[in-house]
């Protein structure tokens, strides 16, 4: 199947033992990264630590759209639904 948009991942630089996500939306066909239709959200990963935000309302709105969601992201909402 093929969809015209994408709910992923693209990591945000912040050290050596400090890693961030951007969640975006991007156009299936730009391969390059940097390019996103809209931010919706970050995660955290410092050490234990993890944190994070997603606008669940948008994420819907997206999913509803038929964009294809990473399954990385995928584990990300289900972790922010939860609250863990």
């Amino acid at each position: 199947m093929h969809y015209k948009y994408v709910i992923k991942l693209m990591k945000v630089e912040k050290g050596k033992k400090k890693s961030a996500f951007s969640v975006v939306v991007t156009d299936n066909k730009h391969k390059i990264n940097g390019f996103f239709i809209e931010h919706l959200g970050i995660y955290n990963l410092n050490g234990n630590t993890r944190e994070g935000f997603i606008d669940l309302k948008r994420f819907g709105f997206w999913v509803n759209k038929g964009a294809f969601v990473s399954s990385k992201v995928k584990w990300i909402v289900s972790l922010i639904v939860k609250g863990e």
